[in-house]
């Protein structure tokens, strides 16, 4: 699921490594555990040693993912450029949240709910190549119905679109 925020001149994208890294370059500092660091720093670091079976690293990109998709957000919000915020879509309050900031700072919300039924889901994990543990996915995908039908129906929301992937 994700949402967007429109009726500004620009469009915002901010969701792949490549963009995550760019944008990177473009800030100053993260703090990872208490200490502050280059983000460029870490960047290239990622960038050319990502392994995925190091948790330390895993978890450092997810810091660095967080912090620099909080950064993006708030400098479209302040620049009043249109946006698209991807995200898994399990975390309801903090949509909520960045949702009505947004209608605050007068964009058009428009919520996308992007989905394929827990089968097709279940069906297509079990064929990648890095699968996850089913328990897993039904976890997120039950997280994320639940955030769709708590969300849809908000008064700050201006138009809401479903896209079934499975057909």
């Amino acid at each position: 699921m994700g949402y967007y925020h429109s009726s500004r001149k620009t469009d915002f994208f901010m969701h792949s490594f490549l963009d995550i890294y760019e944008f990177c370059n473009t800030l100053n500092t993260v703090v990872v555990q208490g200490e502050t660091h280059r983000l460029a720093e870490y960047a290239d670091l990622l960038t050319k040693n990502y392994d995925e079976t190091n948790t330390a690293m895993v978890k450092l990109t997810h810091i660095l993912s967080k912090t620099l998709s909080k950064e993006a957000y708030e400098s479209a919000i302040n620049r009043n450029n249109s946006f698209v915020y991807d995200t898994t879509g399990g975390n309801t309050e903090r949509m909520k949240r960045e949702m009505l900031e947004a209608k605050k700072h007068g964009f058009k919300v428009v919520l996308v709910y992007v989905f394929a039924p827990l089968e097709v889901c279940l069906e297509r994990n079990a064929k990648r190549d890095r699968s996850v543990p089913e328990d897993v996915v039904r976890a997120i995908w039950n997280e994320v119905q639940e955030s769709w039908n708590q969300l849809k129906y908000l008064p700050i929301i201006d138009k809401t679109k479903e896209v079934n992937t499975a057909v």
